[in-house]
């Protein structure tokens, strides 16, 4: 009874996620997207310290950089803390063995990344150990690859498949048929 009251106060069901969830997953997602995007000043700062020059001052647009990558990482560990708590909706019925595994590969290596990108990050700069930028760096061009295969396998299992998988990620109002 409690955990039927509870789904329903959050607008959870077996077929979507809940409106937490789904307010983390595209938070999460726009952050990530503008630190891969506006990144010109974090990546002055990268070029700098490779090349072995004096590096500058923290100037406002690395310090964002960093403040938003902590930022991600708090809500990555919210959105980890969530996922075990209030648990996903159910793979469609449909799906393959091979594509399942596959999902899931991608989604924990996703999880990985997102975890790994900041943790590489703060440490290689205020600890300044290249390596670790370097690694950061390398992370952030698999991460990229990893968002195109996620959203191409969204598309497929939609349009394709017949799924209907987006509307999971989707607020509760515009799930509903009216």
């Amino acid at each position: 009874m409690k955990k039927e009251l509870f789904l329903k106060a959050n607008r959870y069901s077996k077929e979507t996620y809940s409106l937490t969830q789904i307010m983390l997953h595209w938070s999460i997602a726009a952050l990530v997207i503008y630190q891969l995007v506006i990144n010109k000043e974090i990546k002055l700062w990268y070029k700098q310290n490779q090349t072995s020059l004096e590096v500058p001052y923290y100037s406002p647009g690395a310090w964002l950089h960093i403040v938003l990558g902590i930022t991600i990482f708090s809500l990555m560990s919210y959105r980890l803390f969530k996922r075990i708590r209030t648990g996903t909706p159910a793979l469609p019925k449909n799906s393959f063995l091979p594509l399942i595994l596959l999902a899931r590969l991608s989604h924990y290596s996703l999880y990985l990344l997102l975890f790994s990108m900041p943790l590489s990050g703060f440490f290689g700069w205020y600890l300044e150990i290249k390596i670790l930028i370097d690694v950061h760096y390398l992370l952030s061009k698999i991460l990229v690859g990893l968002i195109l295969f996620h959203v191409c396998a969204a598309i497929f299992h939609e349009g394709v498949l017949g799924n209907k998988i987006i509307k999971r990620m989707l607020p509760p109002d515009t799930n509903t048929k009216h």
